[in-house]
């Protein structure tokens, strides 16, 4: 049997044994090789000393220690040997969650570019604390809603536009009510034409159907096949006059304008844009529009640099369905296409939620304000319209190029007159057409 003093001797190597396997978990020891690198941030948004660092996702080593150096903050790493990083791998502070644990999250680079040797030192993006951007969103927020306001310039080049709209359409009301007695009369009367030209088709449909088959008076009395034959002939092209005539009539009533007015705004060039245009649609699910964009007077200064080029000229056609609209043409005065899609339009709740998307100007080359740009522009954001004529914007302007955020109000006016009048002028040029 053991005797007591061997299980006391036992029950002790075994409690150091633990003891000494919980000082090696819990403490700064590894069996495994390791390698150091070292990677400088402004901010290290409230990484912890001994936490994980991830390549691509995959736990290759851990936090050392974390140093102040001068203005900036030094993150010494141990990374397990083995592990090759390219040189153009980015380095950053990530987190499990919005209030989840800090870890350094490294995205690989290229082959290419070599890889970093042991005892490197990198420096680490930049990335704002969720803390501060969420502070900084809301003040940007605030700052929208200021220029929005009568507060800033954005509020007051809102008003001069719209005092200069409402001066516009004064002048417009001033003409239309010249002739308005006679555009009423007019489409008055083509609803009328229209009325009627249905009555006539129905009815000779009836009589061509009576004298196929002989019945009634009409049947009865045709009974040379000659004269049935001519009769047919001659309610066929009754009939084929009008039908046209009727779609005359038709593109004439379907003519829709829109005026369209567009205050944009972009905190991080600090500087605000317009665009202005109109919409005429010929017929259901067809569009054209034509407009000025990025308007600004050129002696406004900016105190950070705006690359966006101004008043440039757009001029798109467009195809409408019952959840899209795509339109392709000049966008910003060059050639692209862009789609807005409304992916909840069956939820009653969510259906004045819209996504759209662009993309022009391909064969981008250029120096703007000092900057180079080299690869085409995409724009994209999503839209709230809360009534007919008012919706709110936010969304990215220039993904590749600038990356600014932007926000916008959004006008669209429809103009019956205007629509009424080109009706005219369209039934006007059909009448000289066909009379040549």
């Amino acid at each position: 049997m053991v005797n007591v003093e061997a299980k006391v001797g036992i029950f002790a190597i075994a409690g150091l044994l633990l003891l000494g396997l919980g000082i090696f978990s819990l403490g700064d020891f590894s069996v495994r090789r390791e390698y150091p690198l070292s990677v400088e941030f402004r901010d290290v948004a409230g990484l912890p000393d001994k936490s994980v660092v991830r390549l691509s996702g995959v736990d290759i080593g851990k936090v050392k220690s974390i140093e102040m150096e001068g203005d900036h903050v030094l993150v010494h790493l141990a990374v397990r040997e083995g592990v090759k990083i390219c040189r153009d791998a980015r380095f950053q502070i990530g987190s499990t969650s919005i209030i989840g644990s800090k870890y350094l999250q490294i995205d690989q680079g290229h082959d290419s570019a070599g890889f970093l040797s042991p005892g490197a030192r990198v420096k680490g993006d930049n990335i704002l604390p969720l803390d501060r951007m969420l502070a900084s969103t809301l003040s940007t927020m605030q700052r929208l809603m200021d220029e929005v306001s009568q507060k800033g310039r954005l509020g007051r080049d809102l008003s001069k536009t719209m005092e200069n709209l409402r001066d516009l359409t004064a002048n417009m009301n001033e003409l239309i009510s010249t002739v308005q007695p006679r555009v009423e009369s007019s489409m008055k009367n083509m609803e009328d034409i229209s009325a009627k030209l249905d009555g006539l088709i129905a009815k000779v449909d009836s009589l061509v159907n009576k004298i196929n088959t002989g019945q009634g008076v009409a049947g009865a009395l045709v009974t040379d096949e000659k004269m049935r034959d001519d009769l047919k002939t001659t309610m066929a092209n009754v009939k084929d006059a009008s039908g046209r005539a009727k779609d005359i009539l038709t593109k004439v009533t379907d003519f829709k304008v829109h005026w369209k007015y567009t205050s944009r705004y972009e905190p991080q060039a600090a500087a605000s844009r317009s665009d202005f245009g109109v919409e005429i649609s010929p017929r259901l699910g067809r569009y054209y529009y034509l407009g000025i964009a990025n308007l600004r007077n050129g002696d406004d200064q900016s105190p950070r640099p705006d690359y966006a080029e101004k008043n440039k000229v757009e001029a798109q056609l467009g195809w409408t369905g019952q959840d899209y609209d795509f339109y392709a043409g000049l966008i910003r005065g060059a050639g692209g296409f862009g789609i807005r899609y409304t992916p909840f339009g069956q939820t009653p709740a969510l259906k004045r939620l819209s996504v759209n998307a662009a993309a022009y100007d391909f064969l981008r080359n250029r120096t703007i304000n000092g900057r180079e740009f080299n690869a085409p522009q995409y724009d994209l954001g999503t839209e709230l319209h809360l009534s007919r004529v008012i919706s709110l914007g936010a969304g990215v302007v220039d993904i590749k190029g600038t990356g600014n955020t932007s926000y916008s109000l959004n006008l669209k006016f429809e103009d019956k007159d205007i629509a009424y009048l080109l009706g005219l002028v369209t039934l006007g040029t059909v009448r000289t057409s066909g009379g040549n």
